[in-house]
């Protein structure tokens, strides 16, 4: 097994390292199993390492970056604007501030250039005037260029960006604007007064903001929350929203709601947990109840595409409402549902729809209790699904009989390119043997 060293908060730990296409990466879901709050991994220059990406510009599933094996990277979260025990990571910060000055600067210059450009135009125009068509007006291509480089300039001057006074405002209420996501770290609940400035902000649609993240609950109150939900019902610019924070009831029926009226635009939905500083689990803790409002959002969602329930306790029941919803939906292409308590009878629900299911390329049941019957199920629906890349079974509850029906769906499969299941209750000779076959029948996958 070869290894990437990962160094966040003044530790540093060896990431396994995936061969894809003989090309080794890290997987931002392995860096999570160690360090769950890490967004973007930093160079031994401070700069950002992209996101593997495919010929459309679209990020490749699961999230990658290319292995550095000589180096060691730095982890980056929202969360690092205080860097005082973080040695390597306060580089990140320096780059982001120095990358922000730059962009001032050159927003200024283009302001004078647009300006200067201005002034020449109506000198010109008054040339013209003058000396050719002195006892004329100014023609209508005349006034229509005028307009169009008045509204240029106004435009300018707008900046589409969010403002210094944006950012000092946002500092008030303890939310940050991450630069290298381009996102909103909110890190605690927010009075009425502070939801209604910091939707203000949101509601303004800045090019550069495109991405929330909750670490607590989003408001503390109903009113509060609600003028974000209500923000989020018409926002086109937001496509990424994360909570790390419990949920109230009152706050999942309005996120599901606006979710609903918002079906266009937000593309990725994370609902999870996250170590807190002292160690313990700040959970959502989304129970069969949440899953089924959640389900019946990507049940219709036309532009969600990535799914994070991780960490919660769906359970049986809410596996089963998923299920229903992956039997109609078309867009969502990654789920993860790992450490759901979930067993047999929601994971079978589950496999059943992914034999009916034509988007899902990434799926995560890692850390649930799944069993041997079904696996049986997962067996299966491995020898019939043709669109899964990417699977995560390990850590459940499979042993040697429930392997061999796993087997034969992997000797039959032609899509997956990865699967994960190690940690179950297989013994080391039937798994080996397990590998032996499946790579006689399928060697286009890893595992």
């Amino acid at each position: 097994m070869t290894y990437q060293q990962v160094h966040y908060k003044g530790i540093t730990k060896n990431i396994s390292v995936c061969v894809i296409d003989n090309q080794e990466f890290v997987l931002l879901q392995d860096v999570h199993d160690i360090f769950p709050k890490i967004t973007v991994l930093l160079s031994t220059d401070d700069d950002p390492i992209p996101y593997e990406k495919d010929d459309n510009g679209n990020r490749l599933l699961p999230l990658r970056v290319k292995a550095y094996l000589n180096d060691i990277l730095v982890g980056y979260s929202p969360d690092d604007s205080d860097t005082s025990d973080n040695s390597q990571g306060t580089t990140g910060t320096k780059t982001m501030t120095t990358v922000t000055n730059a962009k001032e600067t050159l927003l200024s210059i283009m302001t004078k250039l647009f300006s200067f450009l201005l002034m020449i135009v109506l000198l010109l125009v008054q040339l013209k005037s003058k000396f050719f068509s002195s006892n004329t007006e100014p023609s209508l291509d005349e006034t229509a260029l005028l307009a169009e480089t008045v509204t240029s300039d106004e435009i300018v001057e707008k900046k589409n960006n969010i403002t210094n006074e944006d950012i000092d405002e946002l500092k008030k209420m303890n939310v940050e604007f991450v630069e290298i996501s381009m996102c909103l770290n909110v890190t605690r609940p927010l009075i009425l007064q502070e939801m209604e400035s910091f939707s203000n902000v949101l509601g303004k649609g800045y090019d550069n903001v495109t991405g929330v993240t909750f670490e607590s609950s989003i408001g503390d109150n109903k009113e509060a929350t609600k003028i974000f939900t209500e923000n989020l019902k018409v926002n086109s610019k937001v496509d990424d929203i994360i909570f790390n924070g419990p949920l109230r009831d009152d706050e999942i029926e309005s996120v599901t709601d606006a979710l609903k009226e918002n079906e266009k635009w937000v593309k990725r939905l994370q609902l999870t947990s996250t170590p807190l500083k002292d160690g313990f689990l700040g959970e959502n803790k989304i129970s069969a109840t949440g899953a089924k409002a959640f389900a019946s959002v990507f049940q219709i969602h036309e532009k969600l595409e990535q799914v994070n329930l991780s960490v919660n306790e769906i359970s049986n029941e809410g596996a089963e409402y998923i299920a229903q919803a992956l039997r109609l939906n078309e867009h969502v292409t990654s789920l993860d549902l790992s450490k759901n308590k979930i067993s047999d009878d929601g994971a079978i629900a589950i496999a059943e729809a992914l034999k009916i299911n034509k988007s899902l390329t990434f799926l995560d049941l890692h850390g649930n209790q799944i069993g041997d019957r079904s696996a049986k199920a997962i067996g299966e629906m491995l020898s019939q699904n043709t669109t899964l890349e990417y699977f995560h079974l390990d850590r459940n509850k499979i042993s040697d009989i429930g392997g061999k029906h796993i087997e034969k769906g992997l000797c039959e499969n032609k899509k997956l390119a990865m699967f994960w299941l190690s940690d179950n209750q297989i013994s080391d000779s039937v798994y080996n043997q397990m590998k032996i076959k499946v790579s006689e029948f399928n060697q286009s996958v890893s595992w």
